[in-house]
């Protein structure tokens, strides 16, 4: 199939899908995304299988045409893609820094699968990400995303968020990194927090 692909043949793909199984469409797919091939990649992208979670066939091809600038060849794999494979091309794209790729596939993406991958960015520490998409977040779910990130021990992301947050979900971070015994997200928050919340946070980790 690979070979068929690279000649942009799309009868003989078609002869052969039957015979391919994932992985051999997955290369393709990347051969149909370096060729530009539109014809191709939607002939491809329903052939690559049914998946619990994501799909990643298409979330490599997804990465690989982001980080080439492929508008077009994005928009059609986008089609064939449902929101975690999209979601977890992201990740992979900002946990590696191709923010211009990042921001080019969050622009498929709706509010709901926005606040999911702020919620994925921080359970995974994946600062850009996070930085990326803290703007659009209301005060619940950036106070949610603070304690997820000072339980875990992550200091990136928690500095990354700080400059959001209110003293009511600074205090409550401080309590979580306290309980946690995070020692060092212990003194980020700490200079962010008045007496009292540091006393209040040392009372309920006693």
């Amino acid at each position: 199939m690979a070979v068929a692909a690279s000649r942009g043949d799309l009868e003989m793909t078609k002869l052969l899908e039957e015979k391919c199984d994932p992985t051999d469409v997955g290369r393709s797919l990347k051969i149909a995304v370096e060729n530009n091939s539109a014809d191709m990649l939607h002939l491809l992208a329903p052939m690559t299988g049914v998946y619990i979670k994501e799909d990643p066939y298409i979330v490599a091809a997804l990465v690989q045409a982001a980080r080439k600038d492929q508008v077009a060849m994005v928009d059609i794999l986008v089609q064939y893609s449902d929101q975690p494979t999209v979601e977890e091309a992201i990740l992979q794209l900002s946990s590696n820094g191709d923010i211009a790729a990042t921001k080019l596939l969050l622009e498929k993406c709706d509010i709901v699968s926005t606040k999911h991958l702020f919620v994925k960015a921080t359970e995974k520490d994946v600062v850009e990400l996070v930085e990326i998409l803290l703007e659009q977040m209301d005060t619940s779910c950036i106070r949610w995303a603070l304690m997820t990130a000072s339980a875990n021990g992550y200091i990136g992301t928690v500095k990354s968020m700080l400059h959001k947050c209110d003293s009511t979900s600074i205090g409550c971070a401080l309590e979580v990194a306290v309980h946690k015994r995070e020692l060092a997200v212990v003194d980020v928050l700490r200079e962010r927090c008045d007496l009292t919340s540091i006393c209040d946070a040392i009372a309920s980790a006693m």
